[in-house]
């Protein structure tokens, strides 16, 4: 819950404050930042979607305000309208290439001038260090740690504009960029 709630307070300023936001957490597992969203901003509307059964069973016990979905990321099964869709530890299990399409597709279910965000384990940061001194190999050994530079790079080919990265307890990245509908995807 802590990140959770960290990870809310760094997404909820990019919320519309004038209208009731749609918000899509892509890989939501038990959607504990979409609740943490929720109880912060309670007129949103939220969505999630996730490809566990177990998972949308217990997003769907934990946020009932919330409508949860089982789905794929990679082709989302929503139109679009959303102001802002995120997923948290979702892009880091693929190359980076594949991460680029989980990227462009939540830009593609995102209104213009909405946002899209991805958490990340951080290349550099205290999980990292502390496997390094005992000499171990990264401890979820399918996934690719990010630099904020690598990050602030997917997310740019991937054409979203103003990307923000930000360090989360020095362990992982919250990447932000804004959806612009001026420019096509990068090749």
């Amino acid at each position: 819950p802590v990140f959770a709630r960290s990870y809310a307070r760094i997404l909820r300023p990019l919320l519309p404050s004038s209208v009731r936001p749609r918000v899509l957490e892509a890989g939501c597992g038990t959607a504990a930042t979409l609740h943490c969203l929720k109880a912060q901003r309670p007129d949103l509307s939220g969505f999630g979607i996730d490809s566990s059964r177990v998972a949308i069973e217990i997003a769907r016990e934990t946020e009932r305000g919330s409508s949860f979905f089982m789905g794929d990321a990679l082709n989302l099964s929503f139109r679009g309208g959303f102001d802002l869709v995120y997923s948290i530890g979702l892009i880091e299990h693929y190359c980076r290439e594949r991460a680029v399409e989980l990227l462009r597709e939540k830009r593609r279910v995102t209104k213009e001038g909405g946002w899209v965000g991805a958490v990340v384990p951080a290349r550099v940061g205290l999980l990292n260090l502390y496997e390094k001194c005992l000499g171990s190999q990264w401890l979820f050994a399918e996934e690719f740690p990010f630099s904020p530079s690598e990050l602030q790079d997917l997310m740019e080919r991937a054409s979203l504009r103003d990307v923000r990265v930000h360090y989360v307890y020095a362990m992982t990245l919250l990447g932000v960029g804004r959806v612009s509908r001026g420019s096509s995807p990068s090749l």
